[in-house]
């Protein structure tokens, strides 16, 4: 993982606990999951291929940890980390809140 701050780029600290109802979100904890709470690359970093190595780390872990599922949220409009989700392996649940949306994979 890349401290947040380090070399333009960033991830939680704290994602791989089970998944708990997040920010007034409803929902039960999932057995066996795991959630991602921030990942960002720095704009003037965009394109170097830094957020699908920090993201590849994550999911490494969560398989490391034996995790069954991943969640995540993400701004409705964001096309470009929609792109790196996709490419994993995610899609949208359907669950939207405020302009978010919630995306999961098994893994």
């Amino acid at each position: 993982m890349v401290p947040l701050g380090e070399r333009g780029a960033g991830a939680s600290h704290d994602g791989f606990r089970q998944a708990p109802a997040w920010r007034g979100r409803s929902g039960p904890v999932i057995p066996g999951g795991c959630f991602l709470g921030y990942l960002f690359v720095v704009p003037e970093r965009w394109g170097e291929g830094i957020g699908g190595v920090i993201f590849d780390a994550v999911l490494a872990e969560a398989k490391r940890r034996h995790a069954s599922r991943i969640h995540l949220w993400t701004h409705k409009d964001n096309a470009r980390s929609h792109r790196l989700y996709r490419s994993r392996g995610f899609s949208p649940t359907g669950r939207t809140v405020d302009g978010e949306g919630e995306w999961a994979r098994e893994i």
